[in-house]
């Protein structure tokens, strides 16, 4: 953790960050430096170094925000970071707590163009939303885009490379050019070596007599590797068993498609048998009790899922069977479900909050639109680069001045990152009209969650606690949640009573 033991100054660190190349040549950049110099001058601070950013805030692991934060570990004589604005300082939850922990640390945080800042308690609150709004906005399009990219998983097409047991165009060519000449773009082909060592695999795990270490031992030991030639982890062939692809279902996210560029290499009943054999289902119990918090609940000491019991018919336990935790580690049902909605009702929103919520929604909007347009042109602009470098190498192809394995390596290279563009250009379209409508019933949720919860039937109820948390874990005497995002930020919030956080 950071410490700050300086003396008060009117010295600063500026941060700006730009998320493309061209906006770092163009007016991004311009309009970001105009208006911290504005502020700086108008505070009479003081700058005494700058970093410059160019990249995605949604990731992590920038560098200059990184040399940044070690900088003022060192440094005893800074006061602070200014920042453009909350949305450029950082859009995804681990650099937001990084940056509040420096504020908790005595440095202070001021936003330039929002015109707010860490030292004002009551500005806070504004602060925590609009990190909330830019993270979720962050992940909404990450999702768009990925979503984009599903749209051509439906002709068919694996997207990416081929996996083992099959091979690349690219791959078949080499082996045995005459033959794979004409595959369409995107069509895998049964690996000659490893595919049918792959088959053999499936059958032999479905008999019930191997598990997946002595099963990778013994393909091994006819050959099996991977593309380096390398001796495959039995980690990596438990995936193998797991995939769908093998009898010809592409999972994507969830979804799943149909492919139409790779012929199968063993059956729907072969795999189904094989995910029995892994899941222990050929002879399933029937559950006879409903357990509201079945699966859900771990124990902090060991971090495994407690088991459930009914005890006399109708007292439901949770329990850790693991010796070293102590077998009196136990919990009742209902202790379990007072508790969490104790934590339902401390993150409900007061009358101020859903107040200070909508208006930081109605300004949101006018922003995000700004800033929308903005990433549209810059999206635009490399559409029409990779768009002119395709056209050339067309020109060049046709004058016969390049061979043709290079001119097909770079068409493709062209075209996947046009479409990529265009989808992350139809995700920016689509995303704001989704993500204000989500936060609007998000603010509707947090207004009365406890009652939401009441009115739902046992499997609304489980359905509704997976939606807001992702972790309960019992440490013998409480329960600690860990929430989801959004929830999280909202649960972590400081709560303002007359000025004063609690």
């Amino acid at each position: 953790m950071i410490t700050n033991t300086k003396e008060q100054t009117n010295k600063f660190f500026s941060y700006i960050r730009v998320s493309t190349k061209r906006q770092e040549k163009g007016a991004s950049l311009d309009e970001q430096l105009r208006q911290i110099n504005d502020y700086v001058e108008a505070k009479k601070f003081k700058i005494v170094k700058e970093f410059r950013e160019t990249g995605s805030a949604s990731k992590m692991g920038r560098k200059q925000f990184e040399q940044m934060t070690k900088e003022l570990g060192k440094r005893k004589d800074i006061q602070g970071v200014i920042f453009w604005c909350v949305d450029r300082s950082g859009r995804n939850p681990f650099d937001q707590a990084r940056l509040y922990q420096l504020k908790e640390s005595g440095y202070e945080l001021h936003f330039a163009a929002d015109k707010i800042d860490s030292t004002q308690h009551s500005q806070m609150s504004t602060i925590f939303i609009k990190w909330g709004i830019a993270c979720f906005f962050s992940e909404e399009l990450k999702l768009k885009t990925k979503m984009g990219i599903a749209g051509r998983l439906k002709e068919g097409k694996y997207p990416g490379r081929a996996p083992i047991g099959y091979l690349d165009k690219t791959e078949a060519i080499k082996i045995d050019p005459k033959r794979y000449a004409n595959l369409r773009p995107g069509e895998k082909v049964i690996d000659p070596i490893r595919g049918p060592l792959v088959k053999k695999a499936f059958e032999l795990y479905s008999t019930g007599e191997y598990s997946v270490k002595s099963l990778n031992n013994i393909i091994t030991s006819k050959g099996f590797r991977n593309r380096g030639n390398k001796v495959i982890n039995w980690k990596m062939l438990y995936k193998v068993l797991r995939s769908p692809f093998y009898h010809g279902t592409i999972v994507h996210n969830g979804e799943e498609f149909e492919g139409k560029f790779h012929k199968h290499l063993i059956t729907k009943s072969l795999f189904d048998k094989v995910q029995l054999v892994i899941e222990g289902k050929a002879n399933k119990i029937k559950k006879t009790h409903f357990y509201l918090f079945q699966g859900l609940v771990k124990c902090k000491t060991c971090n495994k899922i407690m088991r459930s019991v009914t005890a006399k018919g109708k007292y439901k336990y949770f329990y850790c069977n693991k010796q070293d935790c102590g077998y009196s580690n136990s919990v009742q049902q209902d202790e379990i479900e007072k508790l969490f909605i104790n934590k339902l009702t401390a993150i409900s929103f007061h009358d101020t909050e859903i107040e200070g919520f909508k208006a930081e929604l109605k300004l949101m909007r006018s922003e995000t639109f700004e800033n929308k347009e903005a990433e549209k042109k810059a999206v635009e602009f490399e559409i029409t680069k990779l768009e002119t470098r395709l056209n050339n190498l067309l020109n060049d192809n046709f004058d016969g001045n390049l061979p043709e394995e290079i001119y097909k390596s770079k068409k493709s290279e062209y075209l996947n990152g046009i479409a990529e563009l265009k989808e992350k250009r139809t995700a920016l379209d689509s995303a704001d009209g989704k993500i204000f409508n989500y936060l609007e019933e998000l603010g509707k949720l947090l207004k009365s969650p406890l009652n939401i919860y009441n009115l739902g039937n046992p499997e609304q109820k489980r359905k509704f606690m997976k939606s807001m948390v992702e972790n309960f874990i019992w440490n013998g005497s409480n329960l600690d949640l860990v929430w989801e995002k959004p929830f999280n930020l909202i649960a972590e919030r400081p709560i303002f009573h007359n000025g004063r956080t609690s």
